[in-house]
C-alpha cells in the first residue's frame, strides 16, 4: 500500500510540476501532491471507519462532501504558505 501511495504522489507531483512549467518536481510540487493524497486518504478512511463502526452509510456518504472540501481547503492553505 505504501508503494502505491508513493507512486501516486510521485505521479501527481510530476503533473503539478509540468503544469507549473517545471521539468522536475520541486519541493512545492511534492508537498502539494502529498497534501492532496493525504487529504483524500484521511477522509476516505474516516468514512470507511464510520461505516464499519455501524453508522448509516447514507449519512456517512452525505457528510463526505463537506469533509473533502474542508480537507482540500486545509491542504490548499498549507501549500499557499510555502
Amino acid at each position: 500500500m505504501r508503494e502505491y501511495v508513493q507512486e501516486l504522489e510521485d505521479l501527481l507531483a510530476a503533473l503539478i510540476a509540468e503544469r507549473s512549467g517545471g521539468a522536475e518536481p520541486d519541493f512545492r510540487a511534492r508537498f502539494a501532491a502529498a497534501a492532496a493524497v493525504s487529504a483524500y486518504r484521511t477522509v476516505y478512511l474516516d468514512g470507511a471507519r464510520r461505516v464499519f463502526a455501524g453508522e448509516d452509510h447514507e449519512a456517512v456518504a452525505a457528510a463526505l462532501a463537506s469533509q473533502y472540501a474542508r480537507a482540500f481547503d486545509a491542504a490548499q492553505r498549507s501549500i499557499a504558505a510555502l
